[in-house]
C-alpha cells in the first residue's frame, strides 16, 4: 500500500512538473500544420523581409515545436502586383507585403501610413481591427497584422532646398498618387519614374528628387542614393509599416492553437522588428554626412505645410474617400494613435 502511495505522488509530481514546463514557454502540442506565404520581396532584398517576415515564420515554428511551419515564396511565384489575388483565391495562405501594391483593390490601407506609433498603440487604438473589417468587407482576405518598421518617408534631393518661400517649389519630384498631395501642396513639380529607374533619372538630372520609404540605411545600402542625392529632408512622414495577410478561409480552418501561435509569433516579431528599424534608421542617419548627404530641417510654416499635406492629403484620398463606411472609424483610430505617439 505505502509502495503504491509513493508511486501515485510520483504520478503527480510529474504531471506537476509538465504543467509548469508547459507554463514556462515550452512548445504548445498542436498537429502539423503547413502554410505558404507569399512575399512581395525576396530575402535579403529588402529590410521588411529581413527582419520581419522571415523571423516570424522561424517564431511560429519555435513556438509550435517545429508542427506549423510557414513557408517562405518570394515574388519569383507571383509577381508583386498579383499577389493579393492569389491569397484572395486561395493559391496561397498568407501574403507579407505593403498596401500600396494592392491599392487598386482596398485603399483604405495605405492609411495606416499616417501615424508613428508601435503595433501594440495600434492594436489598443483599434486601427487594425478597423482596417481588418474594411478588408473582410471589399475580400475574401484578412488584414492580420501591421509590421510598423520604426521610420518614416524621407525625401532625398539632388539639390539644395529653397531658404526662402516654398521650399520646394519649382523642383521636380520623382512622385505617385501617394506622394502627390505633398509634392503638389508644396509647388514642386511630379515627375512619372519607376523605382527602378530613379537612381538613374537622378543621375540624368530629370528629376531633383525622391521620397524613399527603406530608411536612411537602406537608402545607403540598398540604392546607393548617396551617390546621385545630396540633401536629406527632415522631417520624415509618418511611419512605414508592412502588412500580414492572411486568407480567410485557411484562417477559419486553423485550431485555436494554432492560431494563438501565430498571434504570439506576430506580437513578438512586432516589437522585435520595430526597434531594429529604429536602430538602423538612427545608424544611417548617423552615416549619412560621411556618404556626402546632408541632413536639411525644414522649419516654421515650411514644415507644417509638408507634414499637413502629406496627413489630410492621404486621409482624404485613400481612407474618408475610398471607403466612406469604414473610413471614418479608420481616421478616429489613427487620431488615437497619433494622440498617443505625441504624447
Amino acid at each position: 500500500m505505502k509502495a503504491n502511495r509513493n508511486k501515485k505522488r510520483l504520478a503527480v509530481s510529474f504531471i506537476c512538473g509538465l504543467t509548469i514546463f508547459a507554463v514556462m514557454g515550452a512548445p504548445v502540442a498542436v498537429a502539423e500544420v503547413k502554410l505558404r506565404m507569399l512575399s512581395t520581396w525576396a530575402a535579403g532584398t529588402d529590410d521588411g523581409v529581413d527582419l520581419g517576415a522571415i523571423p516570424f515564420a522561424e517564431k511560429v515554428k519555435e513556438l509550435s515545436g517545429g508542427e506549423v511551419t510557414v513557408e517562405f515564396f518570394g515574388p519569383a511565384a507571383v509577381p508583386a502586383f498579383r499577389q493579393f489575388g492569389a491569397i484572395e483565391h486561395r493559391v496561397f495562405d498568407m501574403l507579407f507585403t505593403h498596401t500600396a501594391y494592392h491599392a487598386d483593390s482596398v485603399k483604405v490601407g495605405m492609411g495606416l501610413d499616417l501615424a508613428e506609433g508601435s503595433a501594440q498603440v495600434r492594436r489598443e487604438c483599434g486601427l487594425t481591427k478597423a482596417v481588418n473589417d474594411a478588408y473582410l468587407a471589399k475580400s475574401n482576405v484578412s488584414y492580420l497584422a501591421q509590421f510598423p518598421t520604426g521610420h518614416g518617408y524621407r525625401l532625398y534631393m539632388a539639390k539644395a532646398i529653397n531658404e526662402e518661400g516654398g521650399a520646394l517649389e519649382g523642383f521636380r519630384i520623382r512622385g505617385t498618387d501617394f506622394y502627390n498631395p505633398v509634392i503638389h501642396g508644396m509647388k514642386a513639380s511630379s515627375v512619372r519614374v519607376s523605382s527602378a529607374e530613379t537612381y538613374t533619372a537622378a543621375q540624368r538630372g530629370m528629376i531633383d528628387g525622391a521620397f524613399n520609404g527603406s530608411g536612411a540605411l537602406g537608402t545607403l545600402e540598398k540604392l546607393s542614393w548617396d551617390e546621385v542625392m545630396s540633401y536629406a529632408i527632415e522631417p520624415a512622414l509618418g511611419e512605414v509599416v508592412y502588412a500580414l495577410f492572411v486568407n480567410k478561409d485557411s484562417w477559419s480552418e486553423l485550431d485555436d492553437d494554432v492560431q494563438k501561435i501565430i498571434r504570439q509569433a506576430i506580437e513578438e516579431t512586432q516589437v522585435e522588428r520595430r526597434e531594429a528599424g529604429i536602430e538602423r534608421d538612427k545608424k544611417g542617419m548617423e552615416q549619412l554626412p560621411a556618404a556626402g548627404v546632408e541632413v536639411a530641417e525644414l522649419k516654421g510654416d515650411a514644415r507644417k505645410s509638408f507634414e499637413s499635406f502629406y496627413y489630410d492629403g492621404i486621409a482624404k484620398n485613400y481612407v474618408l474617400d475610398a471607403d466612406p463606411e469604414h473610413g471614418p472609424k479608420i481616421m478616429k483610430a489613427l487620431e488615437c494613435v497619433r494622440d498617443r505617439s505625441e504624447g
